[in-house]
């Protein structure tokens, strides 16, 4: 069965931080570690995007998550009342970071660019999450880190 994973940033105690002035880069930073294998369909919550913020990148950072490297993992955004993730707001699909450990950046991904550019537009947080698309064949377990910049809606998104 499914779980949601969620981590320091992600919490309901841990709202994300609105920018206070037009450019501003904020930094949610999430971190968990994974004591359990993975399987398909779970959620890992890592970073908080205030309501009305752009996401600027994301950046996953992960431990050797399964030792047999069948691993696969998107990112995208998710509503923190949500159960999954959003359809076309990917920042990367069927990464296999977890595969050995590793860092992943965000993928130019034209379909999902104008979606996130146009996230500023939810009116509650969302949660960047990723979820297992492949489960891994090894079980491996480890820490999982995600770095998220973003920015506050200025008047040229409008």
């Amino acid at each position: 069965m499914a779980e949601i994973y969620i981590a320091n940033m992600a919490g309901e105690k841990a709202p994300g931080k609105s920018p206070h002035s037009a450019g501003e880069v904020y930094v949610s930073d999430g971190y968990i570690d994974i004591v359990t294998a993975l399987v398909v369909d779970d959620l890992v919550q890592l970073c908080v995007l205030p309501p009305k913020c752009i996401p600027l990148d994301f950046v996953l950072e992960s431990e050797d998550l399964d030792t047999v490297a069948d691993l696969t993992l998107t990112a995208a955004l998710m509503l923190r009342a949500g159960t999954d993730i959003l359809t076309n707001y990917n920042f990367f699909v069927d990464s296999t970071v977890g595969q050995a450990g590793g860092i992943q950046a965000k993928e130019w991904i034209a379909a999902s660019f104008d979606n996130l550019r146009a996230a500023y537009s939810q009116t509650v947080e969302a949660i960047v999450a990723l979820k297992v698309t492949t489960a891994p064949a090894g079980g491996g377990v480890g820490a999982v880190r995600g770095i998220l910049t973003y920015r506050a809606q200025e008047q040229q998104d409008v």
